[in-house]
């Protein structure tokens, strides 16, 4: 008898530990849709954790990247948010930010011919400044700096998404703030196959977005990338998830 108390204090720890793995490795996302995305063609992403380093600048001659995204002045309505480019070469980038006043610092870098970069830049206040670093026949380059500023306007829950396109399936995609300027010419695709026709329903009142494949058979297996991207007139900010499609 003497033994049960510290019998069930075992079975405790034991059921709190089983609970903590499994919020762990369920990471409360929707079912259907993973945030898991590989984020770039046949590359990788590596990812700077912790405290930024801060880079010194070389001299470099400068040349943007082909598809760098986004553009100088574009107004986004979250910090988290993608910068995407294309190299001939499979080619190791890293992108470098800063404010008006402060040192560049190294933000993430990849190794790939397609670079999409998911950067955190909210420890900026309302605008930064960005490069990324490249090679291509043996040359390094540097873009052309670009500013990035942060608005309040409308975008997506999510960062990511994985669907499995079927005839007739819709990936149920959840908006976030102010929506009531928004219509259906707000929302558009990029950046897939030609051959791969994307639409979407928006449905506002319901703080949701719909999108469908129009031939989920033309999907090239095992998956093709893209994004979803959001224009609010208003607040003139603007928004991209990254979509993977398989068929």
């Amino acid at each position: 008898m003497k033994y049960k108390p510290l019998v069930a204090s075992f079975c405790v720890i034991a059921l709190f530990f089983g609970a903590m793995a499994i919020w762990r490795f369920s990471g409360n996302r929707p079912s259907g849709n993973s945030a898991n995305t590989p984020a770039n063609n046949g590359g990788d992403v590596i990812s700077v954790d912790g405290e930024w380093k801060t880079v010194r600048l070389r001299e470099l001659p400068s040349l943007d990247p082909e598809g760098l995204w986004p553009d100088h002045g574009t107004r986004v309505s979250d910090p988290n948010l993608w910068v995407g480019w294309r190299t001939r070469e499979h080619a190791s980038c890293r992108v470098i930010a800063r404010t008006h006043t402060s040192s560049w610092f190294e933000v993430g870098a990849t190794k790939a011919y397609t670079h999409n970069l998911k950067l955190d830049l909210s420890r900026f206040d309302d605008e930064a400044w960005f490069c990324v670093e490249w090679n291509e026949d043996g040359r390094e380059y540097r873009s052309h700096e670009r500013l990035v500023s942060f608005g309040r306007g409308p975008s997506f829950a999510q960062r990511e998404y994985r669907f499995r396109a079927k005839p007739g399936d819709h990936l149920e995609v959840e908006l976030l703030g102010e929506l009531g300027g928004l219509n259906a010419d707000a929302f558009f695709t990029s950046l897939f196959p030609e051959n791969v026709a994307c639409y979407t329903i928006p449905v506002l009142h319901q703080r949701k977005l719909m999108l469908g494949v129009a031939d989920p058979a033309q999907i090239p297996a095992p998956a093709c990338i893209g994004f979803l991207e959001l224009r609010d007139p208003a607040s003139g900010t603007r928004d991209r998830v990254l979509i993977e499609l398989r068929p």
